[in-house]
């Protein structure tokens, strides 16, 4: 397991995660791959702590509560995207050509949910580009802690009509691509 790492540690793939989801987000960070640190966060105060704590990120992934267009981390906050546009981030955060991820269910839904990730593409990827996604639907978390062979798993409810939105961004932080896949993988 890896800890949470000291302020300004380079890390490849960085998971903030609500302490609901450490198993989840355990098994994520793992199989991963690279060099990698879990923050847990209890409120808005902890995600801001844990984005100035590392540097060089390549994949960073959020495992939180969400509703379409907010992110829920335990606390009581509404994280919107522009909420992050506020945090001065360190310029060498994200790597250029990041990943942001978004485990929250209903984050990505409707037009409230494309003006989060557009937010947070402009926040994170200006200078750098990169790729921000999340789902349109309720995720399931399965956790199968008495067998320790097996993962933890998270994936959209099988009879939802969610899909997974992943837009890319350019160096100006505007989006200029994306895909909308459903949970097979069949394009929408």
């Amino acid at each position: 397991m890896r800890e949470t790492a000291t302020p300004l540690q380079s890390v490849d793939n960085l998971v903030i995660y609500d302490p609901y989801f450490e198993g989840a987000a355990q098994s994520q960070n793992a199989e991963v791959g690279g060099s990698g640190a879990l923050h847990p966060v209890r409120s808005w105060a902890d995600v801001v702590e844990g984005l100035h704590a590392f540097r060089y990120v390549k994949f960073l992934t959020f495992f939180t509560h969400g509703m379409p267009g907010v992110m829920l981390p335990p606390g009581g906050a509404n994280i919107v995207g522009l909420d992050f546009a506020m945090i001065k981030l360190d310029p060498a955060f994200m790597q250029k050509n990041g990943r942001i991820l978004f485990m929250g269910c209903n984050l990505a839904e409707g037009d409230t949910g494309d003006l989060f990730l557009d937010e947070v593409g402009k926040a994170f990827l200006r200078s750098k580009g990169g790729f921000v996604g999340a789902s349109t639907a309720a995720n399931i978390m399965i956790s199968f802690r008495f067998l320790p062979s097996v993962s933890t798993e998270a994936f959209m409810e099988p009879l939802s009509f969610g899909r997974l939105k992943v837009y890319r961004y350019d160096e100006t932080g505007a989006r200029i691509a994306g895909q909308v896949t459903d949970r097979h993988g069949w394009r929408r």
